[in-house]
């Protein structure tokens, strides 16, 4: 964890885990008073005005039973064991919510388009192989119908199988796009941030929410996006600019939309009362010169540089920025 991190943030932390909540939370209404536990990881009911005495979070027990061993000095197990301090809180800041790589939407979608394209060709297969007069006599159509069901059978599994693999494709892109800007981030970032990359709301829905950043500024979406050339928007419809107009609206969900529906996903996950919680969602453009977009829902944000100064809240070139 951290040590600049805004105690006022640890209870977002601990929502944010992908596991139980936190395994333990010390929370009081003063830094100073004695602080009162609870294993839900939610402050007590006199702490719900401020969150300022949150002292400790634990969220794996063996991460924790490493720490305290280095800490103490009392490590007897052999060196193969022993962790290092780095990689115990680098594991602490892995559990945060991230959907493991195997679990991750795209893999769920190349295995459900492998499925459908073996299927669809080992229809055609059987197709193939059969013998047409016996088949129509079996079914009781005519040769003829009998060869133009057999040849259509194989199709809406081959179209699904395509489309599955197209998908994938892209949902890889977004992802690996997604890991280029966590490691971004957490090289650039000053001490005190968390960045959550692949975060995995709890509303069941399938698509995941490719970063947050928890920091003293608060807790922040990123949609990264890599479209290249000149973008703008109009009425949160995205465009790529062209020499003789714009061009076509960007394929899928809108970027600002689609930022803003994740915040409010990671707001119920953090809040009981999810309107009160202010969390920002913010488009970060890595290639793209963004042009018009002042009727974006949303910020929208050019170059990854320009997202660590918002985050920092220094911005060196605020005309980037799109409000």
């Amino acid at each position: 964890m951290p040590a600049m991190l805004s105690k006022r943030y640890f209870p977002y932390v601990a929502a944010l885990s992908d596991e139980p909540r936190a395994t333990r939370v010390m929370c009081s209404t003063r830094v100073s008073a004695r602080p009162s536990c609870r294993a839900s990881g939610q402050p007590s009911s006199k702490s719900l005005w401020t969150t300022r005495g949150c002292s400790a979070i634990s969220v794996r027990s063996d991460i924790a039973a490493d720490d305290a061993r280095g800490t103490t000095g009392q490590d007897h197990r052999s060196p193969r064991r022993r962790w290092p301090r780095e990689r115990a809180s680098a594991c602490r800041v892995g559990v945060f919510g991230s959907i493991p790589p195997a679990r991750r939407r795209w893999r769920r979608t190349l295995r459900a388009g492998l499925f459908w394209i073996a299927l669809g060709l080992g229809a055609a297969t059987i197709s193939y192989a059969l013998s047409l007069d016996i088949a129509a006599r079996s079914l009781g159509f005519d040769r003829r119908f009998a060869q133009l069901f057999f040849s259509l059978i194989p199709i809406p599994p081959l179209a699904l199988g395509v489309h599955g693999l197209a998908l994938a494709l892209r949902l890889r892109a977004a992802s690996a796009l997604a890991d280029r800007t966590a490691a971004y981030l957490s090289d650039h970032l000053p001490e005190g941030y968390i960045v959550v990359p692949h975060y995995g709301p709890r509303d069941g829905a399938e698509d995941e929410v490719p970063m947050v950043v928890i920091g003293p500024l608060g807790v922040v979406v990123i949609e990264p996006r890599d479209e290249g050339g000149e973008v703008l928007c109009y009425e949160d419809h995205w465009y790529r600019k062209q020499k003789h107009g714009v061009g076509r609206r960007f394929q899928g969900q809108s970027p600002s939309q689609r930022a803003r529906w994740n915040a409010s996903r990671v707001r119920g996950d953090i809040s009981v009362e999810p309107t009160r919680t202010r969390v920002e969602a913010v488009v970060v453009f890595t290639s793209a010169h963004i042009a018009a977009v002042s009727s974006s829902s949303v910020p929208a944000v050019e170059g990854l540089p320009a997202i660590v100064d918002r985050l920092v809240g220094t911005p060196r070139e605020p005309v980037r920025v799109a409000v």
